[in-house]
């Protein structure tokens, strides 16, 4: 089988555990990109998170990003999909939330809104607490003490909570889970991630491909969550790392043999494509 595209996540599966791209990932996918295949990113941030990436690699594709709920190419100035939270489901996500003092944000195309005075000063860096590498691309934090106020803004691709006490995230994410139209993804070790039911990373993949004439089974998608799923079983090939979730490896195709420490989805890539590591 001739393999035409690999979709790879971002976080703990193309980065390492400082948030960067080794230098063998980097060979491995320049070798795939000289022989023709397309590489896509296919995150649970937003696309301009994910842009210093793309440019280390020298990826001019479209970028999936907010877990599917928007697929644009920031090189290109154009925007193939946005997948907004419904308004109904704002409503009454925003009033549990507040209701309830728990602080939150969201992303739009455009901008981030938060209540949360250590999401404005951390930003990515609250999630990704271990990681070094300062980013060159970052969207405006805008802080909004009530966020009601902000309810009816336009393009709410992701509602994200991030609380280190897994015992509050599994209230949160059992309450949320009871909105209509809505999926409620976990993702790191503290982030709730709220997008639209229609929305998957899944989803954009196989609109991408068809967009591109690439059939699934030409597809190889690498990822290590939940929110990986979707991918993971619409690829010919979905591959968990092997620092992955139980549920994914359960689900995928294949388990890498290395972590993300390690390489491992550059390893992998190598071993699917015959490549001799240098």
């Amino acid at each position: 089988m001739k393999y035409k595209l690999v979709a790879l996540d971002c976080d703990n599966t193309l980065l390492d555990q400082y948030g960067n791209i080794s230098e063998l990932n980097k060979k491995v996918i320049s070798r795939l990109r000289d022989m023709g295949v397309d590489i896509v990113i296919a995150t649970g941030r937003n696309d301009i998170l994910a842009k210093d990436y793309a440019e280390e690699m020298n990826i001019k594709a479209p970028i999936i990003s907010c877990n599917g709920a928007m697929i644009s190419d920031l090189f290109n100035n154009k925007v193939y999909l946005t997948d907004a939270v419904p308004r109904t489901a704002v409503y009454e996500i925003f009033a549990y939330l507040t209701t309830n003092n728990i602080l939150f944000k969201v992303l739009t195309d455009k901008a981030c809104y938060t209540n949360d005075k250590q999401a404005m000063e951390q930003g990515l860096q609250q999630i990704t607490k271990n990681y070094t590498r300062v980013l060159k691309y970052s969207i405006p934090y805008n802080f909004v003490e009530d966020m009601n106020q902000i309810r009816d803004i336009k393009n709410i691709l992701k509602i994200v909570i991030i609380d280190d006490s897994e015992e509050r995230r599994t209230e949160i994410v059992t309450e949320l889970k009871k909105t209509k139209g809505v999926n409620v993804h976990t993702a790191g070790f503290n982030c709730i991630d709220v997008i639209s039911k229609t929305a998957s990373k899944g989803s954009a993949l196989k609109l991408y491909a068809e967009k591109k004439g690439i059939k699934r089974e030409e597809i190889i998608a690498f990822g290590d969550g939940n929110n990986d799923l979707s991918m993971i079983e619409y690829a010919g090939i979905g591959a968990a790392m092997l620092n992955g979730d139980e549920a994914l490896k359960k689900a995928a195709d294949i388990v890498t043999e290395y972590d993300n420490t390690d390489s491992g989805t550059g390893r992998e890539l190598a071993k699917i494509f015959g490549l001799e590591l240098l």
